[in-house]
């Protein structure tokens, strides 16, 4: 399996924000979508679910990783394609098309499970949640792989790609870019496609609290997918930000896919 491993040494990581970098977030969203704006019902109920995601967002603390080695992009179409002609296992119509119109570079969505087989058959597994964040902020602790400051150029996190695909192609891999197609978003490691496009499965899970009271533990999904023109891409797009997926089966066409590491 051609895989593109990085290495990440050893050392402190930079995990969650802090109370100014918190406060800073809640700034900025009531600017954008926070005054006349919550006139409109729509615009209220998006900064409230946002506020809900700054505070699901763990306070910060630092913590010591030993070295590892995770790939440079998100696992592949092709790549997947490749294992499962490996190991005997059916093609999709959706997933040969694809490969047809030459777009094996697109991350493929995938359920923990067929994560996990996957990383098994390469003799790697998925990252830890604290890894991933690690890779994704780099040494300093950065919000975002490039900085601190938000630069929707630098991912697939507005309508762009969507345009230049051909138009019999379906949803929901018309919202999807190629791993590669944003070399400015790189991380401090040389990590590519940490922003935008598409979930990464995590091996972590996490106990989180309901906006309504109550708590329940599900699988750690680093960075929110977000869809064309959302004016909001920067707050989900925090690489602190951890989501839950309970029923990876149930969102396997999603836009949930996985990177793999090696210790």
């Amino acid at each position: 399996m051609d895989i593109e491993w990085v290495e990440i040494p050893a050392g402190e990581a930079i995990i969650g924000l802090n109370e100014k970098q918190k406060r800073s977030l809640i700034k900025r969203l009531h600017q954008q979508v926070g005054g006349l704006w919550q006139l409109f019902t729509s615009q209220r109920k998006r900064l409230k679910a946002a506020e809900w995601w700054i505070s699901q967002i763990p306070d910060e603390q630092r913590v010591r990783l030993n070295k590892f080695f995770v790939s440079r992009y998100p696992v592949t179409l092709q790549q997947y394609v490749d294992y499962q002609r490996q190991v005997g296992h059916p093609i999709s119509t959706l997933s040969q098309r694809n490969l047809d119109y030459g777009w094996g570079k697109l991350p493929v969505f995938a359920d923990y499970e067929n994560a996990l087989a996957f990383c098994r058959h390469i003799q790697a597994r998925l990252p830890t949640s604290l890894e991933w964040e690690k890779v994704a902020r780099g040494p300093e602790g950065w919000l975002y792989p490039w900085g601190n400051k938000w630069d929707s150029r630098r991912a697939n996190v507005v309508q762009r790609i969507a345009k230049e695909l051909p138009k019999d192609r379906q949803p929901p891999s018309s919202w999807a870019s190629e791993v590669d197609a944003y070399p400015t978003g790189q991380s401090a490691y040389g990590v590519w496609d940490l922003v935008g496009n598409i979930q990464e499965w995590t091996s972590s899970t996490r106990n989180f609290a309901l906006p309504k009271g109550g708590n329940w533990q599900a699988h750690v999904v680093r960075r929110y997918p977000i869809r064309l023109c959302d004016d909001l891409a920067w707050i989900y797009n925090l690489l602190a930000m951890e989501i839950p997926n309970e029923d990876g089966r149930a969102h396997a066409e999603w836009y949930i896919g996985f990177r793999v590491v090696r210790d």
